[in-house]
């Protein structure tokens, strides 16, 4: 897999060339049984594609680690944001033993922005099943997720919102560190940004 748990390696910040990121699990009091071994993100996605031979057109589509990759890209997309905007954004992950997930929290709970990378281009409820489940754990108190996709459409629905890869750079403007004391993000001010491709991970028809 192109990130994947480490329990061998020192968690801290890493430095801006180092190209990789230890997310640290998020022990929040949400339920029992959390995984505790951190995820390492390689955030280099061209390089990903060739430890993992992926090169042809045909096989980035099919790929078995195509998620895995878009997942590294989101993550290094807001490593640059919160870098960009002036501050480290407090990144972390959650998991439970059940196989509930949550690819990517923005802060710490309950004000933590959840974010989950989903490679494909077709939006269904499925795809917000996890936000939803983090919802009822966290309350209805907690920040509103985001569904970051291989597809087009940037847009705000009832389970979360909807955020195209082309539109990454730009709403990842709303994640911009708080002031010290304030525990909410940004306020809604957003820029042009850019539209940058995941290099090797083009969008494809389903969401899984």
């Amino acid at each position: 897999m192109c990130c994947f748990h480490h329990d061998s390696v020192t968690v801290g910040s890493p430095s801006p060339g180092s190209g990789t990121r230890l997310l640290r699990p998020h022990h929040a009091n949400v339920a029992r049984r959390l995984v505790k071994t951190p995820k390492l993100h390689l955030l280099d996605p061209g390089l990903l594609c060739y430890l993992r031979e992926i090169g042809r057109p045909e096989d980035r589509s099919i790929h078995p680690a195509r998620g895995a990759v878009f997942e590294s890209w989101v993550v290094s997309e807001v490593l640059k944001s919160g870098q960009n905007l002036g501050g480290n954004l407090p990144l972390y992950f959650w998991r439970d033993h059940a196989g509930h997930e949550i690819d990517l929290l923005v802060g710490a709970p309950p004000q933590a922005v959840p974010i989950e990378a989903k490679s494909g281009a077709t939006l269904t409820r499925e795809a917000f099943r996890g936000l939803a489940y983090w919802r009822t754990l966290v309350g209805g108190g907690s920040a509103a997720g985001w569904l970051v996709h291989g597809g087009e459409e940037t847009q705000e629905r009832a389970e979360g919102r909807a955020v195209s890869w082309r539109e990454i750079d730009r709403c990842l403007q709303d994640l911009r560190p708080a002031a010290p004391g304030d525990p909410a993000a940004g306020g809604p001010e957003r820029g042009s940004g850019r539209r940058r491709s995941p290099q090797g991970v083009p969008p494809r028809r389903t969401i899984g």
